[in-house]
Order: structure tokens, then sequence, then C-alpha cells
């Protein structure tokens, strides 16, 4: 059985972005992430949450030449068509990421609390994810390192 992941924008961010101080981590972690065959799952609002954040990195450091470079990077990693296309889920799931929002008093943002509810929605019972907002979540792992991939994912 293949186990689905659903790719947080802070896995991918740090991914792309080589001055990440997580990126190591996140490099390492594909090596984990292929081994055990775990398949990725690329939400649109996290694609766009990332990309976002990327062009913000670049314009803070002024390197408007090297916003190229990154997507190109980005689009390398996601293609367009390995992108789950979930944004019209919003409105009939509005009042439930709300809720979430305010449950967790703003611990996780409103794409984080829709990320939670669409992996609930679509069966995924893990996130990857350097952001502990997604820990202690029934039916979601939150996978952060190479050895909480061989954890869920088995030997």
């Amino acid at each position: 059985m293949t186990l689905s992941a659903i790719v947080d924008s802070s896995y991918l961010v740090a991914l792309v972005d080589d001055k990440d101080s997580l990126h190591s981590q996140a490099a390492q972690m594909v090596g984990a992430l292929e081994n055990h065959s775990v398949r990725l799952v690329f939400l649109d609002i996290l694609m766009g949450e990332s990309i976002s954040v990327l062009a913000r990195r670049c314009a803070e450091r002024k390197h408007g030449p090297a916003l190229e470079t990154t997507l190109e990077k980005f689009t390398a990693l996601v293609p367009e068509d390995s992108i789950t296309w979930v944004g019209q889920e919003i409105r009939r799931h509005y009042s439930s990421v709300l809720a979430d929002v305010q449950l967790s008093r703003g611990g996780r943002n409103f794409n984080d609390a829709l990320t939670v509810i669409v992996a609930q929605v679509l069966a995924i019972p893990a996130i990857i994810s350097f952001d502990s907002d997604f820990d202690n979540l029934p039916g979601l792992t939150r996978l952060s390192d190479q050895a909480s991939v061989r954890s869920l994912a088995g030997p």
C-alpha cells in the first residue's frame, strides 16, 4: 500500500530555497520519501502560498533574476499537472475552516485549517511539514525528517 502525504509550503519552500535554514533537512527527506514510495500530494492552495513566499524572499534579497531560476526550480519539482485542485472546496468548508482557526486559537492559519479538512476528506494520513501546528491532530501525522518518514511508512 502506497502512503500519500500532502506537501506543505514550509517543506517545499525549504527544499527550493537553498538559503532556507531547513534546506538541508528538506533535501535529506527527498531520499526517504522516494525510498518509501510516498505519493506526494500538491494542493493548489499550498502551491500558491509557496510561490508567494519564494517571490517575497527573492524581492527582499533584491535578487530579481533569481526569481526566474527559483520559479523554474519550483515548476520542475511541481509540474502543473501534478497539482490537486481543491480551492473550489473553500466555499463548502468555509465555516469549518474558520472554526478550526478559532479552535487552534490562531495556531493554524486559514490555509493550514483548510489543509487539515482536505486531508480528512481525501483520506490522506500524512503531511510533509516543518510546522508544528500540524502536530497532535487525529488522523494526520506530520513528517518532518527521515525518521518520521521511516516510522510511518515502515521498513
